[in-house]
């Protein structure tokens, strides 16, 4: 039984995969039966704030996921907060048109279902140092799966402000994972605001106001 089991991967198998592109892709393809199969890997578990990881916290991630059709959809906008003090980041997570998002968490925000999911900010070459950094992570937000962040200075930690900002986040159930890359907003303007912040009110967030 056992020989069996370990030999059973030789029975079939999967061809090129032809879907659309993934983010940290170790390996995908394209089953007999239309659906993919990928295997990603990434770095989920580094602290906030650039802070130097421990050995653990350093170690790469490895997910497998199967799915048919689109994938996921992470919509991110950049602007500005608080009369361009600081970067503002801000969107939604959907997935098939519905919004992603948990219905129980701890405090610090912690998912405790297998529904919610944290979208993990890193930041391009800030104040933490030089490449990629961890800024922080956050739960999208009920009913849209609509998010916002501040770029901002957090306790003793200085503000993150990047050139660039990669956003990365778990896909729901076994879809893929996904992540964008946006450049940082530039300097303030004012009359280009106004219209982003017509929109993230429009998200109907209590959690996301235009400030």
């Amino acid at each position: 039984m056992q020989t069996a089991a370990t030999d059973y991967w030789k029975t079939f198998t999967c061809p090129r995969y032809d879907g659309p592109a993934l983010a940290d892709e170790v390996a995908a393809c394209k089953a007999p039966d239309g659906s993919y199969w990928a295997v990603q890997s990434w770095d989920r578990d580094l602290p906030d704030y650039g802070v130097p990881p421990s050995a653990e916290q350093a170690t790469n991630e490895v997910h497998l996921s199967h799915w048919t059709g689109a994938l996921p959809a992470l919509d991110v906008h950049v602007d500005w907060a608080y009369n361009g003090q600081w970067n503002h980041l801000w969107g939604t997570y959907t997935y098939n048109g519905t919004g992603v998002y948990g219905f129980k968490s701890t405090a610090s925000g912690a998912p405790l279902d297998s529904f919610g999911r944290n979208l993990y900010v890193d930041t391009y070459n800030s104040a933490y140092g030089s490449g990629w950094q961890r800024e922080n992570s956050f739960l999208t937000h009920k009913p849209g799966g609509s998010w916002c962040y501040s770029v901002n200075p957090h306790g003793a930690h200085p503000a993150g402000t990047g050139s660039q900002y990669r956003l990365t986040i778990l896909g729901p159930g076994v879809a893929p994972d996904v992540s964008v890359t946006v450049n940082a907003p530039g300097a303030y303007n004012k009359a280009a605001q106004a219209p982003d912040n017509a929109a993230l009110a429009a998200l109907n967030d209590p959690a996301c106001k235009p400030h």
